[in-house]
């Protein structure tokens, strides 16, 4: 965004005069691009809708949109604070209403998911996925919001991967709960902005234990990004003040349904087991078709 808002101070003496008018409100409002649709800025600044249209597309832009996602982006990415982020959704409700907001977690949503598909190394799933198979122990190492994704991960693939570890740590430091870490375990660390310490401290407590290092995280500027044996990158942005699940979701059951595509015939044993066992035990409704619902 400071690159965009230089260029217009350099170039807005040889702009015309209705340019100069909606690139003075940038400068001075540089927020309000950001949550402020074409139509809404141009009324705010006193242009034409086409004025931004055309301003966008002389700093280099293809449109309006990839010009004010540099701003979007400035405000709710990952390096913001959770303050700046919320205070960034009230003003977004305000400028364009709730349903701006709705739409605006659908965005995020959408680019997360073509984020982690269009750039996903199969060749890194696949040995992550091997590294869990063959792991006398894999430990899922997740603080916070992220220890409910590392319980999704176990819930969903221990019958795949029934060696699948979740400590906790329920008051005491989390590397007390990996004292039973050997060599030749697996670490599966699941972490983003702002970097969790007893994730962080508790990943590099089970690689001095002799575990080898999987880590699902936001940036390759992650504290363990650098440390981990093997890296998995999933876009967390998201106008919510905390990083968006979605696509952390998504790259646990890719890594699963991986996983349970590349086992043997006892995994697909085990599964049948599990699920007749819980409806034996009367797990789940059963509705019959054609019942009264």
């Amino acid at each position: 965004m400071q690159d965009v808002l230089d260029r217009i101070s350099t170039e807005i003496a040889d702009l015309s005069p209705q340019l100069r008018l909606a690139a003075r409100w940038v400068l001075d409002h540089p927020n309000e691009v950001a949550v402020c649709s074409m139509r809404a800025f141009a009324a705010r600044a006193q242009v034409n809708p086409p004025t931004m249209m055309r301003l966008a597309r002389r700093l280099g832009f293809d449109g309006y949109d990839s010009f004010r996602a540099v701003f979007r982006d400035a405000v709710v990415g990952t390096g913001g604070s959770f303050q700046d982020r919320a205070s960034w959704l009230q003003e977004l409700a305000v400028a364009e209403g709730d349903a701006a907001v709705a739409h605006g977690i659908a965005e995020a949503a959408s680019r997360n998911i073509a984020g982690l598909y269009g750039g996903l190394d199969m060749d890194a799933v696949i040995r992550i996925v091997d590294l869990l198979q063959r792991a006398p122990a894999t430990h899922i190492i997740a603080a916070s919001a992220f220890y409910w994704m590392g319980a999704y991960f176990q819930f969903l693939g221990r019958m795949a991967l029934p060696r699948l570890r979740l400590p906790r740590a329920n008051g005491t430091p989390l590397t007390e709960s990996l004292i039973s870490v050997e060599r030749g375990d697996a670490a599966l660390v699941l972490t983003a902005s702002p970097y969790a310490r007893q994730s962080v401290q508790a990943a590099r407590f089970a690689k001095e234990r002799g575990a080898t290092l999987a880590v699902l995280t936001d940036s390759r500027g992650s504290p363990l990004a650098a440390e981990a044996d093997e890296l998995l990158l999933v876009p967390m942005t998201s106008p919510q003040f905390f990083p968006s699940m979605i696509a952390v979701a998504a790259a646990i059951e890719t890594l699963i349904a991986v996983a349970v595509s590349r086992s043997d015939r006892a995994t697909i044993d085990r599964i049948a087991e599990l699920e007749q066992l819980r409806r034996r035990e009367g797990a789940y409704l059963e509705h019959r078709k054609g019942a009264p619902g």
